[in-house]
């Protein structure tokens, strides 16, 4: 039997390490559990809010409803084809488990976004990426609960509406659906996607070949443990704003006043490093009472100790006003603020 409880500490189930309770929270483990929990009055007569590893999210104060915490796990391969095998993962398995578990199998596509806290619903919801790959990349459909009618409903990869660090469940669905699974699609055949220079260097220094996943992985997980701090000693969100895209336009005129300024081409013009703002401002190893701007990367805002979340959401508008201020340009946060 599904149990809710009653006055829940988040501080166990959010990585920025924010003492703040939960009115009522509830570890789903099977869909069985969610249709019990959803017949329930405490679940029909309050807000709710879905967690997965609390490690995108920042709670500024108590949530006064119910904590639906995703732990529904599983991993059955449902296909394959001549270079491809299709898995499909329960929305509450451990992100960087999957990626251990895919590459134990001798399969690859994945190992780029080895290291990344989260679980799996919440990878896709976020669109999670890191070193040239997106999560929508290896993406072939997920399946998802309606939390108003309980209905089971599948989205093919379309239907998410992927964007960098975004998809449909972070801005129309928001609220309204709770993954269940997610299928990905992994390759038989390893092909190395290595073109980011930090890693391009590490296995230079370390003199690899890259002739198999786990190798990357390893390079990808030591290039991590220099730019993010753990949080389970320094509380933190990873990085907390996006980097802003501007018009070819505007990148000129502002490479006209920061001939230096770094930028990258996508589809829709150019990125520029939210990080080389923020750290052109010499924010970058400051700290703000109990929090500050982390000295490996000025992303990423951590929690010294003690810290609420009003103090370091205090701070990302401080950084976000300076950097209008200074360069023109408004940061998006990539955290969820609650």
């Amino acid at each position: 039997m599904v149990e809710i409880q009653r006055d829940i500490s988040l501080k166990p189930y959010n990585t920025s390490n924010i003492d703040v309770n939960a009115k009522y929270f509830c570890k789903v483990k099977s869909e069985k559990d969610l249709e019990e929990m959803m017949n329930s009055p405490i679940y029909l007569n309050n807000p709710k809010l879905i967690l997965g590893s609390g490690s995108n999210i920042l709670f500024t104060k108590d949530f006064d409803g119910l904590v639906i915490l995703n732990r529904i796990k599983g991993a059955n391969e449902v296909g394959s084809s001549r270079s491809l095998v299709f898995y499909s993962f329960g929305g509450g398995e451990i992100w960087d488990d999957i990626v251990k578990f895919s590459i134990g199998r001798g399969l690859s596509a994945i190992e780029n976004l080895s290291g990344i806290p989260g679980t799996v619903g919440a990878a896709a919801v976020q669109n999670i990426g890191a070193y040239g790959l997106e999560l929508k990349d290896v993406f072939e459909s997920l399946e998802a609960v309606d939390l108003k009618s309980g209905k089971l409903k599948v989205f093919e990869k379309n239907d998410c509406r992927f964007e960098y660090r975004e998809s449909i469940f972070k801005k129309k669905l928001l609220g309204g659906y709770i993954v269940t699974k997610v299928t990905l699609k992994l390759s038989k055949t390893f092909l190395p996607l290595i073109n980011y220079q930090g890693i391009k260097e590490e296995i230079k220094k370390q003199n690899l070949k890259s002739s198999d996943p786990s190798e990357v992985r390893n390079v990808i997980l030591k290039l991590r443990k220099e730019k993010i701090p753990d949080y389970r000693k320094y509380g933190n969100a990873g990085c907390f704003f996006k980097n802003p895209e501007v018009s070819a336009e505007r990148l000129n005129r502002l490479k006209a006043s920061y001939p230096d300024m770094p930028s990258y081409q996508n589809a829709k013009g150019f990125k520029i490093p939210a990080g080389w703002l923020i750290e052109n401002l010499g924010f970058k190893g400051k700290k703000f009472g109990r929090c500050g701007v982390s000295e490996k990367h000025a992303l990423i805002l951590v929690n010294y100790g003690g810290a609420s979340g009003k103090e370091i959401l205090n701070l990302a508008l401080k950084v976000k006003s300076e950097v209008i201020r200074n360069f023109g340009i408004e940061l998006e946060f990539e955290n969820v603020v609650v």
